[in-house]
């Protein structure tokens, strides 16, 4: 898989112009584009220092006027007891189903029970998992560079991962002398005051890098502030509060009896933790306990709003130690043996975080080395099966694949789990299995589930989207999901426990998130169908409470919605136009309004206010306009608008947020905040490190914040690449040559990778169209070897007809419209991408639609292919939940 993987970013790349022969006027044509180039730049890094000059007085200013509040007397606060999970004491035993028992009367009985009873319970979206939330771009103060800096590097041993963090002397052995108000005070004001940005810059990566949660965040910074502490207590936590309230969290301080404790807001409940309310707001207690009052403190740092998430909403990085498990079972008097890997520091790492909602267990992903490891074993055996055979199957794995044994027996308390965890310990309970059970079928048998939440006892059920089998089912938002228990041992899909039997359960769906996301690719699979097309990867659907689908795009040719036909095409030059349309839950259309713009407008995030108006962001230039409404852009910049619409369709506002793009570059971000009536309280920027935080979100109760960098809004990205549409022919291989020996030479970039860097820089041109068949011609030349050696892919290449470069969407159009498959990697008509500059110089290829990796039964969409300059690295990002593979183009593929 390696090497097609490379051919494929390769294929994606080359979408240059591609001539044989030589242009005698390159050499002059590259000249002015590098002096051109220069000028831009050196306007660009004025702006740039004074926008930072800017932004440190506010940071200062924030700090300074935190620290001074930090000296008035904190308060005394009660603190009570931590809450119990749910559900309560269960039974030491589960009696196995045994059909054998049962006569053909009481069998009778059941069916008639199987056929009746329907059991109304709450709707799903009254427990919603928590979804992520925005943040304001980290304020990260610029760093002087005509200030000098004598750093160290600390290496931080983290779960079996050892990660090298930037340490200026200024912000190192910061001593605090006691525990008191003036001395928090006083430490938090000398700590303000120093070059504290390469070390939160280091640790925000290295959140990244690895697909922490939040408490995963918490215990990293707790570790950092050993080692600038020099593992002095006081200061250790003082360091852990000052970093995490830099990077966002509300994190306050305590104090009891002289020693401090941390108080931290939740996303979720969280059980066997001392609690206390500030604000109608629960904080739970770290390191501190129920038997005494806190004195604390009320008011939040500008700035630091986001509460702790336990959830993962990435697969987690760790340390890369499989351990092995092997399960037996016996289905239907066959005998089957699954060898599994599972994340074992996953596990460590879990058993030292608090206990938290069910939901954040219920929803969790299995790490990468238990997907691959189960999908590698599961996939011959399901593969020829029914989709009732396949959940069944896996019903009787998770009620006979492991010993019963309640938590109080095996682990003293109530203990969720996550599918590593289930794994990793020889017995499991009702929640446990639950979790297993839920885990296989939505990964494996690709159904919903339902958690069904009895007194003392958790079970789930499925609802089967090609028709459910007969048996007990309950009713969840309009939709039957029959029950499947895997705690009742050898019991068949349908069967209920017996003491249950006549019992109402809460229930919800679980993992909304993943249907949400499930059914917004199936959106946009037919959007795509009809002509719309994908402004960016994420954020772009909204579905009501009732079910109506909303969608913001764009479209630059025909497209074909039921009772409409909108086509933008002006002679021969094809404009990006934004839309936003609605349909209800059958994806029957009911309506689409099409923006009228100058030039190329796109639409990439959408969401829904609390009326359930819809609000749309995207990018434009020059004029943009829609129901006598008009916005227009400053002369030649590029822009960012919101507008919103009634769910009916009428539109309510519109306005521009007023971006300064001219002399922008791709790692600056930027945060518009407005009001629900489209009042735009002030556009700020930032130096922020993170990437993929990008679209509309909640701004509280207050409005919606419109955030992003310029490098990730599609429409708003900066290039350094020419306009080699206007060069005329010219020989791309040799400009390919020259701007590789330009990068190893000048840039430092690993030699390995510096080509594909090139082809990168160079793809970013406007207008470039580049076939399949110059591929491969290309590819025969540079390695004449290539077609025999690698027949298959050299033939897929020649299978994609042309790629098209359109203000930085690069569009690949397959010959005859079929899908070009390259090993894993599925490739659709019509397939986009994105190529964009990250803000450490490293290059990142955003897929926006229709590329999946996978095989057989199982394909998951891939997000990005980041390319790592200094080492040579690339890594793949895939599915929902971010998993990674990291792959060294010199070690791996090379070699």
């Amino acid at each position: 898989m390696q090497k097609q993987l490379l051919i494929l970013i390769a294929v994606i790349l080359f979408s240059a112009p591609y001539a044989l022969s030589q242009d005698p006027d390159f050499e002059e044509f590259r000249r002015q584009q590098e002096q051109e180039f220069r000028q831009f730049a050196a306007a660009r890094d004025s702006v740039l220092q004074a926008m930072n000059r800017e932004f440190d007085d506010y940071v200062e200013q924030r700090n300074r006027e935190y620290a001074e509040y930090l000296k008035n007397e904190w308060e005394r606060m009660q603190v009570f007891l931590g809450e119990k999970p749910e559900p309560g004491p269960k039974p030491d035993e589960i009696p196995p189903y045994k059909p054998q028992e049962e006569d053909a009367g009481k069998r009778e009985e059941r069916k008639a029970r199987e056929e009746t009873v329907i059991r109304t319970i709450p709707p799903s979206d009254a427990r919603v998992s928590p979804r992520e939330q925005f943040t304001e771009p980290v304020t990260i103060r610029p760093v002087d560079p005509a200030v000098p800096r004598v750093s160290q590097t600390l290496n931080i041993d983290f779960y079996g991962r050892t990660f090298t963090i930037d340490a200026d002397r200024s912000f190192r052995g910061i001593r605090a002398y006691g525990t008191d108000e003036k001395n928090v005070a006083d430490w938090f004001d000398k700590a303000a005051n120093t070059s504290f940005t390469p070390t939160l810059i280091n640790l925000l990566d290295v959140a990244e890098e690895t697909g922490m949660n939040d408490w995963a965040m918490f215990m990293a910074a707790r570790k950092l502030g050993d080692r600038l502490s020099n593992n002095n207590a006081v200061s250790s936590k003082l360091y852990t509060w000052f970093l995490l309230l830099q990077a966002g969290y509300d994190i306050r301080l305590g104090r009891q009896d002289n020693d401090l404790v941390f108080l931290m807001p939740f996303a979720h409940t969280v059980y066997n933790t001392p609690r206390l309310t500030i604000d109608n707001k629960t904080w739970y207690l770290i390191d501190g306990n129920s038997e005494q009052p806190v004195f604390t403190y009320q008011q939040t740092m500008p700035g630091a709003f986001r509460v702790f998430d336990m959830n993962f909403y990435k697969s987690p990085q760790f340390a890369n130690r499989p351990t092995s498990k092997t399960l037996a079972i016996n289905y239907h008097d066959q005998q089957h043996t699954l060898a599994l890997q599972y994340d074992a520091v996953l596990v460590a790492m879990l058993a030292e975080q608090p206990q938290a909602d069910m939901n954040v267990y219920l929803d969790a992903d299995g790490s990468n080395l238990l997907v691959q490891s189960t999908q590698q074993v599961l996939e011959p055996i399901l593969q020829p099966m029914s989709d009732i055979e396949k959940v069944s199957f896996l019903l009787h794995l998770s009620q006979t694949a492991f010993e019963y044994k309640t938590d109080p027996e095996q682990f003293g308390l109530q203990k969720y789990m996550v599918p590593d965890e289930v794994i990793h310990y020889t017995s499991s309970d009702c929640d446990d299995r639950a979790v297993l059970f839920g885990w296989l079928v939505r990964n494996y048998a690709g159904q919903k589930v339902a958690a069904l939440l009895y007194p003392g006892h958790l079970a789930s059920a499925v609802h089967f989207h090609n028709g459910n089998p007969p048996g007990d089912y309950v009713l969840i938002d309009g939709m039957e999901f029959v029950v499947a228990d895997p705690t009742y041992i050898n019991a068949p899909i349908g069967l209920t426990m017996p003491e249950f039997i006549n019992v109402a359960p809460q229930g919800w769906i679980v993992d909304a998130d993943r249907y949400f996301f499930e059914q917004s690719l199936a959106v946009w699979q037919q959007v795509y169908e009809m002509g719309g097309r994908r402004g960016n990867n994420q954020r772009d659907v909204a579905i009501s409470r009732n079910g109506d689908i909303f969608i913001t795009g764009y479209q630059s040719g025909p497209m074909d919605i039921p009772g409409t036909r909108l086509n933008v095409t002006t002679g021969e030059n094809e404009k990006r136009t934004a839309f936003v349309a609605a349909f209800d839950k059958n994806m029957n259309h009911k309506w689409i309004k099409l923006f009228s713009s100058g030039a190329d407008a796109t639409g990439f995030s959408i969401m829904l206010d609390p009326q359930e108006n819809v609000l749309i962001a995207g990018s434009f230039s020059d004029e943009l306009s829609l129901q006598n409404r008009k916005i227009v852009s400053e002369p030649g910049q590029n822009d960012v608008f919101v507008a919103a619409f009634t769910p009916a369709g009428q539109m309510l506002w519109m306005e521009k947020a007023g971006l300064n793009s001219q002399h922008s570059n791709n790692a600056m971000a930027y945060s518009a905040h407005l009001s629900f009536q489209g009042k735009i309280s002030g556009v700020h920027y930032y130096n922020d490190p993170r990437e993929n935080i990008n679209g509309l979100f909640p701004d509280g109760e207050q409005g919606v914040v419109l955030t992003g960098t310029f490098g990730n809004t599609s429409g708003l990205t900066t290039t350094d690449a020419p306009e080699l549409a206007s060069a005329g022919r010219m020989d791309y291989a040799e400009m390919l040559i020259q701007r590789n020996r330009e990068l190893i030479q000048k840039q430092k970039i690993e030699s390995s990778i510096a080509g594909l860097f090139a082809a990168i820089q160079l793809s970013k041109s406007e207008g470039a169209v580049f076939p399949g068949a110059a591929a491969q011609e290309a590819l025969r030349k540079a390695n004449p070897r290539f077609p025999a050696s690698f027949p298959t892919t050299f033939e897929n290449i020649g299978n994609i007809n042309f790629l098209k470069n359109k203000s930085g969407i690069i569009e690949i159009r397959t010959k005859d419209g079929n899908d070009v498959f390259f090993d894993k990697l599925r490739i659709r008509d019509g397939s986009t991408v994105r190529v964009r500059t990250l803000a450490n110089g490293d290059e990142q290829i955003d897929i926006l639609s229709n590329i999946h990796v996978g095989q057989a039964i199982v394909w998951y969409p891939l997000n990005f292919i980041r390319l790592y300059g200094r080492n040579g690295d690339l890594l793949f990002d895939y599915r929902r939940n971010n998993s990674q593979t990291t792959l060294n183009l010199k070690k791996d593929i090379l070699n």
